[in-house]
Order: structure tokens, then C-alpha cells, then sequence
């Protein structure tokens, strides 16, 4: 085994030369302005969503669903990472709740859409998650150094399968066996689907998302509005806001801000919508929604450029 330890350093220092020949964060081509540092967090984004789905049940209402979908595009279409395949969810949870993973995965609760009372306050949760994501609050941050490790454990897989294999043993022997279950390990870990953003986290989302509202032609006031709101839960009912709260706490940072930033808008002279009657049409809609186990949108295109098939109806 000795005398193949070259082979192994030698795997080593191609990887470190070819590994900072890598731009992960470049887009692969005009057509597709994926970066590998945009893959990996899709793909951590889908594996964190096979553990929600795993975990909770999901609104099949196709019109519900559909309205959900359309406004997210729409504010996805503004944000900073438009490329990204966004998707949008509804969980069936009676807590007030949204959230989002890697990749553009949104997801708001029941408990939500009776909360927010119009339009355009919807669209301000919607936004505000875009922004995180947008913001790569999701991306992996170690993604470089991450990447080296996977390659120096495949390469310590590689040699050590090469050094036995010389000796008579086996590709993939009890050297591999070990190297792969480092390599595995690192890529099996996940960070934690539910972030517990600080006070900067939440202006920086909260100043996008005003402007994804303002660009949308929804009034950001709404935004204020729900913040606000948040701000004023009787204490006996927190329980049924204690998850959203410890991740999206209304700050009075994120009060003033907001505040600050709608004086600056000329309201005026541009046309905003909030939608209040129309949402609270199709929000009735949600008293007889069916739950099911498996997302309702599972085949659907999760690009607004893109048309959705019709959704399955409900059995």
C-alpha cells in the first residue's frame, strides 16, 4: 500500500490546481444563467423540500393554487435572481406561517392566508421570501471550500480504490468504503430549512421587497400594514404565530424603515393595488379545500415564462 501513497498525493494536487480553476458562482450560458453555486443550492432546496413534504400536507385547490402561483411569478420576475425555478406552496397548517427554501421553494400556511386580508398584503409575504432568496440567504456559503472537500475525499476514494485494486484487492474495498462514507456524510448534511434571520436579514428583505411590490404595481403600504399587524399579536394567541415570530420578528428597526422607505413613494402618481375584495373572495376558497400528502404542483413549470398544465382535480 506504500508505494501507492504517490498515486494518492498525486490525485490530491491535480484536484487543488483544478479546483481553483472553477468560478462557481458564472453563469453556464445565456440560455441557461445557472451558476454551480445556483445548482447546489437547488439541488439542497429540493432535498430540503422532499423532508417538508415528508412532514406536512398540502392545499390542492386548483384555482387557489393557481392564484398563489400567479402572484409569486410575477414578483419572482422582478427580484434580483429571476432565473431561479421558483415554486410556490400552500401547507396545511392552521399556524400563521411562510417560508422558503433553496432554489425559489415558497410556502405559506392556511394559517396565513386568513391572516393577510388582501392582495397585495399576500404578495408583501411573498415578496419577502422572494427577497431572502433572492438575497442567497439560502446559497451555500462554504460551496467553494465544500466542493475541495468532496474532491479530496473522491480522490482519497480513487487512490486508495487504484492502490488496492494494484495489490489484488477490490475497487471500492474498505479505503474506498471509508473515503465514500466521508464523501457521503458531507453531502448528506443539510442546513436547517427554517432560518433565524437577523435584524439586517429582515431590512435587507423588507427593502426588496418594497420594491418588488412598487415594480408589481401592489402597494407596499401593505407591507407596513402586516408587519404592524405582527407587532401587535394578543400574547394568549402566540402560539399560533410562535414559528413565523422566531424567524421574521417585527423588529422596530423593520417599522422604521418601512416608514422611511413609503415616504419616498409619490402614491399619487402611480397606481397601486391592494385587491382587497378579490382576495377575499378567493380566499373563501380555503374554508373546503381537501388536504393531501404530496404537493398539488408537483408537475408543474415553475417558470412564468413557461405554461402550467392544468392541475389534477381533487378526487
Amino acid at each position: 500500500m506504500g508505494k501507492h501513497i504517490p498515486l494518492i498525493f498525486s490525485l490530491l494536487i491535480l484536484v487543488g490546481c483544478s479546483s481553483k480553476q472553477v468560478d462557481y458562482y458564472r453563469p453556464m450560458s445565456d440560455e441557461l444563467p445557472l451558476s454551480y453555486a445556483d445548482l447546489a443550492e437547488i439541488r439542497e432546496g429540493s432535498e430540503q423540500h422532499e423532508e417538508i413534504v415528508k412532514n406536512n400536507k398540502f392545499y390542492r385547490q386548483p384555482e387557489m393554487q393557481q392564484y398563489l402561483m400567479s402572484i409569486g411569478y410575477r414578483l419572482a420576475a422582478v427580484s434580483e435572481r429571476p432565473h431561479l425555478p421558483y415554486k410556490f406552496f400552500i401547507v396545511d397548517d392552521s399556524r400563521v406561517d411562510a417560508f422558503s427554501a433553496g432554489g425559489g421553494y415558497i410556502y405559506v400556511t392556511k394559517g396565513m392566508l386568513e391572516f393577510v386580508d388582501s392582495e397585495a398584503e399576500l404578495a408583501a409575504v411573498l415578496a419577502h421570501e422572494i427577497a431572502h432568496v433572492a438575497a442567497g440567504v439560502h446559497t451555500p456559503k462554504v460551496e467553494h471550500k465544500m466542493t475541495k472537500k468532496r474532491m479530496f475525499f473522491q480522490a482519497m476514494k480513487i487512490g486508495a480504490g487504484a492502490a488496492a485494486a494494484a495489490a489484488g484487492g477490490m475497487v471500492g474495498g474498505p479505503a474506498g468504503t471509508v473515503a465514500e462514507n466521508a464523501v457521503s456524510g458531507i453531502e448528506g448534511s443539510l442546513p436547517g430549512i427554517r432560518k433565524h434571520f437577523q435584524v439586517n436579514d429582515e431590512l435587507t428583505a423588507d427593502r426588496n421587497a418594497v420594491f418588488y411590490l412598487a415594480k408589481t404595481n401592489y402597494d407596499p403600504r401593505e407591507l407596513l400594514k402586516f408587519v404592524e399587524k405582527l407587532s401587535q399579536i394578543d400574547v394568549q394567541n402566540i402560539t399560533k404565530y410562535i414559528y413565523f415570530l422566531n424567524s421574521h420578528p417585527p423588529y422596530e428597526e423593520r417599522r422604521n424603515q418601512l416608514h422611511e422607505l413609503l415616504a419616498d413613494i409619490n402614491f399619487e402618481k402611480r397606481s397601486m393595488n391592494v385587491y382587497e375584495d378579490r382576495y377575499m373572495s378567493i380566499r373563501m376558497m380555503t374554508m373546503y379545500m381537501d388536504s393531501i400528502s404530496a404537493p398539488p404542483n408537483k408537475s408543474i413549470a415553475a417558470h412564468p415564462a413557461i405554461e402550467t398544465p392544468p392541475l389534477p382535480q381533487t378526487a
